[in-house]
């Protein structure tokens, strides 16, 4: 996780390590060329402080810290280092200005979803769903529509594939899956009190729960068999979900393309039939 995601749930932190925080954010470039001595003086905090602060996100040390951060301030344009990408829009901004802001965000959220992903886990998930007799997935909110295209396109390769994403239906369809099928719960922030109840439900009947979500903490990976986590952070509330749906889509893409490779010349044959058997249709109505 990029450590602009890290720091931006200001609540998990001190007072003291939100100034550490405060000043990152507002002097980037200045704070990924200070020394610890420096940094220190600069902000009125003590060194022991800042280390320990290092090692709350994750680094050894001040020094590992600095060379992360100076890898994220090369990979994204100036302006959209201090975007706020839950509430991107000001009143002041005028049409090319909220273009920009737009396509900044779904650029943030493709390159930090790619650097940030396990390929271990996507390639381990990939298999298990590879090997599924059929496949019910679960979608709730802003993932429903990238999981509708997930569906549609293992669907176009053979896959028998069930879709529980109309609201108040999810238990009822959790409850009468058979149990020599498998599920796959699409969320972005997990917390959602349906999801948890669809999750009792399957796990109860033993069925294996694979998930794919954001960077939030929920109950709902306790149930999992296997998780696949998105690392690109949008706090609540926000305008509309536009990095996080492009952050989904991204990782559901690699998911299906990791499938569709296990049987690469089955796969690309099945498409071919499908695309000889359109064109046939066309043919004859012309």
């Amino acid at each position: 996780m990029r450590i602009s995601s890290k720091i931006k749930d200001r609540e998990s932190f001190t007072p003291t390590e939100n100034e550490i925080i405060r000043f990152i954010q507002t002097n980037s470039d200045q704070a990924v060329n200070m020394t610890l001595d420096e940094l220190a003086e600069t902000i009125y905090v003590s060194k022991s402080t800042i280390i320990r602060f290092c090692k709350k996100l994750g680094y050894r040390g001040h020094h590992e810290m600095c060379v992360e951060l100076a890898k994220e301030l090369s990979m994204f344009i100036e302006n959209d280092a201090n975007l706020d990408t839950s509430m991107p829009l000001t009143a002041s901004d005028n049409a090319r200005t909220a273009a920009d802001k737009i396509a900044a965000i779904h650029y943030r959220a493709v390159t930090e979803t790619h650097q940030d992903l396990d390929i271990q886990r996507i390639s381990e998930l990939a298999a298990k769903i590879r090997d599924c007799r059929e496949l019910y997935i679960y979608a709730f909110e802003e993932c429903v529509f990238a999981a509708m295209d997930f569906a549609m396109k293992l669907r176009r390769i053979g896959f028998r594939v069930q879709t529980a994403m109309v609201s108040g239906s999810e238990q009822y369809i959790a409850s009468t899956q058979p149990e020599d099928t498998a599920a796959l719960l699409i969320t972005y922030t997990g917390r959602e009190a349906i999801l948890s109840q669809c999750a009792q439900v399957l796990a109860a009947k033993h069925i294996p729960i694979y998930l794919v979500t954001g960077p939030f903490r929920s109950r709902i990976r306790n149930y999992a068999d296997a998780s696949l986590e998105i690392s690109y952070y949008e706090a609540e509330p926000k305008t509309a979900p536009f990095g996080s749906e492009t952050a989904m889509r991204v990782v559901l893409d690699m998911l299906y393309a990791l499938i569709f490779q296990i049987d690469y010349e089955k796969n690309v044959s099945q498409i071919r039939k499908i695309y000889d058997l359109r064109r046939g249709i066309a043919d004859t109505v012309e």
